[in-house]
């Protein structure tokens, strides 16, 4: 079952966002704009997918401190946390990044 990672405070303030990341053992945050049509396209697939783990969205528009953070410049991005530590991104195909997501790659 999706745990999601809702409560994560303040997402837009750096400080905030790096506590609130470390109390989950693995989350994913997806880097994406509501202008992209990939990134609406990869939204509304996780939405309908059956994803295992915690996962946040971060509005890059609205949060360009927390995108220079994870010095992104592709959307959208999905990055791999566990304890607020980046282990991964994953990249591709929405199909193959839904498939690593299900999968906790």
């Amino acid at each position: 079952m999706e745990e999601e990672a809702q409560a994560l405070p303040d997402h837009c303030e750096l400080a905030a966002f790096e506590t609130a990341a470390k109390e989950y053992p693995e989350l994913y945050v997806i880097l994406a704009s509501d202008n992209c049509g990939p990134c609406v396209d990869l939204m509304d697939a996780i939405a309908k997918a059956d994803i295992p783990h915690p996962l946040v969205r971060i509005p890059v528009d609205e949060c360009p401190n927390i995108v220079e953070h994870f010095k992104t410049a592709v959307f959208p991005t999905v990055v791999h946390l566990q304890r607020g530590k980046e282990v991964g991104r994953l990249e591709g195909s929405q199909e193959e990044v839904i498939q690593k997501l299900k999968e906790g790659k």
